[in-house]
This record gives structure tokens, sequence and C-alpha cells, in this order.
């Protein structure tokens, strides 16, 4: 009992860590009860996500690459490499060339679990999605886990470090950090 108290403790000290991170760099966030993780050939145009951009729910079978996009990538193509712990940062048509380089320059520095692409809709604000979750075993019926969004004025690099450190690599499909490298 101890030591899942203890566990727990540390849990929730880094998880307000992290949150309090990204609020102190003008960060909104919020966290939603995971949605389906069924494979879908074409977008369901009536099933509505619970969060813009979606953090989990029907996707594409095949994820694309991690990258950094300089074209919009399709939500529901996104969501498969959410469900594999990848974190999916995109940022909106008003953020400035500035700002993009930063990202970019960031996720150089270490691009393994990251994808970034523009999502035009989002103005001058960047989003940094996740979805975590217990690791699934097939056969077995799991909890679809939570899926984290964070929206951010601007490009703040220890809000982006502590986000990553945080819910990167903890999707209900998980692959090792090396496997999930640009290609």
């Amino acid at each position: 009992v101890l030591i899942a108290a203890v566990a727990a403790f540390v849990v929730t000290t880094a998880s307000a860590s992290a949150t309090e991170t990204l609020r102190d760099a003008g960060c909104t966030f919020q966290t939603v009860q995971a949605q389906s993780r069924d494979h879908i050939a074409e977008p369901d145009e009536e099933f509505e996500y619970n969060t813009d951009p979606p953090t989990s729910g029907p996707h594409f079978p095949n994820p694309p690459p991690v990258s950094v996009y300089e074209e919009p990538v399709e939500q529901f193509r996104l969501i498969h490499d959410l469900e594999h712990g990848v974190v999916v940062i995109q940022y909106g048509d008003d953020v400035g060339d500035e700002t993009v380089n930063q990202l970019i320059q960031w996720w150089r520095d270490d691009p393994n679990g990251v994808v970034i692409a523009p999502y035009p809709k989002l103005g001058k604000q960047i989003a940094l999605a996740a979805w975590n979750a217990e690791e699934s075993v097939p056969g077995e019926d799991v909890d679809p886990g939570r899926g984290i969004l964070a929206k951010c004025p601007g490009f703040d690099e220890e809000a982006f470090d502590a986000f990553k450190d945080e819910y990167a690599f903890k999707g209900p499909e998980r692959f090792e950090e090396e496997d999930l490298g640009p290609q």
C-alpha cells in the first residue's frame, strides 16, 4: 500500500509539475477521456472528437512518419501517431516564421516521438497533443486512457520539454523511443 501511495504521489507531482510549467507559459491545459481506438479507412464525418485538435479516437490504420511537415496532415492520420505515444505539435496559420523555426530547431535537438505540422485553424496558437493509457495487451479490454491537450500562445522550450517528458511514449499501443524517430 505504501509503495502504491508513493507511486501515486510521484505521478501526481510529475503531472502537476508539467501542468504548472505549461500554465506558467500561458498555455491552457485539458485532459479528457480517450475515445475509440478503431482503425478506419476514411474519416467519419459524423463522429465528433472531444478535443480540437483530436487527442484520441477513430483513425487511419497507418501512422504518418515522425517528421516536420510543411503542409497540414489529416487529423485522423495523426491520431494513429498519438496511439503509438507520439506527441503531435501543430501550429496555426498566424504563428510567425521565427516561432515555427524555433519549433523546428527544438525538434531537431530531439526528434524522436514528435510530429510537427501546421493546423491553420489554430490561428496564433500552438497545440501539443498526447494520448496516454495503460499499455494494451492483445485480446484484453483495457481503459482507452486519456487525451491530453495544451494550447500555447507561443513557443516556450521549458514548457514543451515538460510536456514531452511527461506525456510522450505512453500511448495505448507503445513503441520504443528509438522506433519513433524520423524516417
